[in-house]
């Protein structure tokens, strides 16, 4: 009897990380689509104008590559419960709290007539997510720019409460 639930405790912990693998699978099916284009760039690039511009493309997909997906496959792994791979319900399972907000300054052109951004509005957010399941409990923290500063002396702040809702969204 007790083998028994162990099985079948163990085929519900492989079910509830299915969502988890779905989104990761998501994830690196988007960057072999980018990796495709850009080597289909470089080819053609090699083809019509050298070996340089196809070399020029294969360096600009790495540093896309090495920006933007190590950042989405955090986001994915924040949105999953690391012991029961049950998702993370933004409703009923995250909990955040604004921490620090700072303000990097930009340097404005002295020449230049137009209206010019000299601030970038950061809030350091404080994320902790339970887990509605097995009770897990993980806390991270994620800066999200909520707003510009211009050289008139106004401001443009946007609120971060969606912006953490589509944190959440996979």
């Amino acid at each position: 009897m007790e083998e028994t639930k162990k099985v079948e405790s163990m085929y519900e912990a492989k079910a509830n990380k299915s969502g988890y693998k779905r989104a990761k699978r998501k994830t690196w099916i988007i960057f072999a689509v980018f990796a495709a284009i850009f080597i289909g760039i470089g080819v053609v690039g090699s083809i019509f104008l050298g070996i340089g511009a196809g070399i020029c493309a294969g360096a600009f997909y790495a540093i896309v590559a090495l920006i933007y997906f190590p950042g989405e496959f955090k986001r994915v792994k924040n949105n999953f419960c690391q012991e029961c791979g049950a998702r993370f319900d933004y409703k009923t399972c995250v909990d955040w709290e604004v921490g620090e907000i700072e303000i990097k300054e930009k340097r404005a052109n002295p020449n230049s007539d137009k209206k010019q951004i000299i601030g970038v509005r950061i809030e350091h957010v404080n994320i902790t997510c339970t887990c509605a399941k097995c009770g897990n409990e993980i806390s991270f923290t994620r800066k999200f720019q909520t707003g510009v500063e211009y050289d008139n002396n106004t401001a443009k702040i946007k609120n971060v409460e969606p912006m953490i809702k589509s944190y959440f969204k996979v």
